[in-house]
């Protein structure tokens, strides 16, 4: 019999994987039946992740969300990964408006591989 934290983990992942896969059409409809834009979007999906993850930090796991940015180094690092978030985000978004979503998510999946190759070239690793 599996373990109930391995078929949690299954169930998560699979969730994960039908919103993804979702959140392209999604965009894709916002984009073309209601007048959204690629900036407006992603504002407001930011901004809601952010809050949600800051009340569950706070509610549920009861820890204090203001003192990382006590430390230099860590409200660099999380500056940097937001500024990251955010550009992924708005070229993913940029990318369905222009396209479709279909597109946008093979344009997505290869960015790995392209960075991979990028590094072999540059680094002549590989």
């Amino acid at each position: 019999m599996r373990d109930s934290s391995f078929s949690k983990g299954i169930g998560l992942a699979i969730a994960a994987a039908v919103f993804w896969g979702s959140m392209g059409v999604c965009a894709q409809y916002l984009f073309q039946q209601c007048s959204f834009t690629p900036l407006d979007l992603v504002s407001m999906r930011l901004v809601l992740a952010g809050l949600i993850l800051l009340i569950m930090e706070r509610v549920v796991f009861g820890r204090n969300i203001i003192s990382p940015l006590r430390n230099a180094k860590t409200t660099v690092g999380i500056l940097v990964a937001g500024l990251l978030i955010l550009v992924s985000q708005l070229t993913f978004m940029l990318s369905v408006a222009a396209s479709n979503a279909g597109t946008a998510a093979i344009v997505l999946t290869l960015v790995p591989l392209i960075c991979a190759r990028w590094l072999s070239l540059t680094k002549s690793v590989l």
